[in-house]
């Protein structure tokens, strides 16, 4: 693919992904229209109709992000199409597995190293194991009430074992929260039970 075919050539590929989504939605072009206005930009269906037609061969990040809105689906899903069975274009000299492609434009592909995405994304992935061993331990304590011997024993150990769990993960999210400050960013809000978090 040359470099003056990818720009279109791409394009093309966001508008059969639209024309595709719209359709599974039930919508016209018109509905669409309608629903990307509601949503604070102005279009047509003439604009949606030219757009899948490739009469028009460009999409403004606006409009990616207000068709995504509109028709109720990741932006990344416009713009690559997971489950492809061809390579997508990531460039016009690059082009990738539709997952892998997927991946890199969410940067948490394999060579995307320690970025903010893939920090936040840890971040959210060990405040929910600290609310699962949170939960289990919880429950563990509850079911020791009514416990006796063997059973009392095998529950106190499993809410000692949560209740490590739960300090490790608050350990590690502290750690990427210092992380996330070194590079000059907000770490995300906690939930009330990890507030005393720095």
């Amino acid at each position: 693919m040359t470099r003056n075919d990818w720009p279109s050539a791409l394009a093309a590929s966001i508008a059969e992904q639209v024309r595709r989504y719209r359709k599974d939605r039930g919508l016209s072009a018109q509905q669409l229209a309608d629903a990307c206005t509601a949503l604070g930009l102005d279009t047509s269906r003439s604009a949606i109709a030219n757009f899948e037609s490739g009469r028009r061969p460009t999409i403004s990040v606006a409009e990616l992000l207000i068709f995504a809105r509109a028709l109720r689906v990741p932006p990344l899903l416009l713009v690559v199409p997971v489950g492809a069975d061809h390579p997508v274009q990531l460039a016009p000299d690059v082009a990738a597995s539709a997952w892998d492609a997927a991946q890199w434009f969410a940067g948490l592909g394999r060579d995307a190293g320690d970025n903010p995405i893939r920090l936040f994304q840890r971040h959210d992935r060990f405040v929910s194991e600290y609310e699962f061993a949170a939960r289990r331990a919880a429950g563990a304590r509850s079911m020791l009430q009514d416990a006796d011997g063997d059973r009392r024993e095998a529950h106190a150990a499993t809410a000692h074992a949560a209740d490590q769990a739960a300090r490790l993960a608050e350990e590690v999210i502290s750690e990427i929260r210092e992380d996330i400050r070194a590079l000059g960013l907000t770490p995300p809000a906690l939930p009330a039970e990890l507030t005393h978090l720095p």
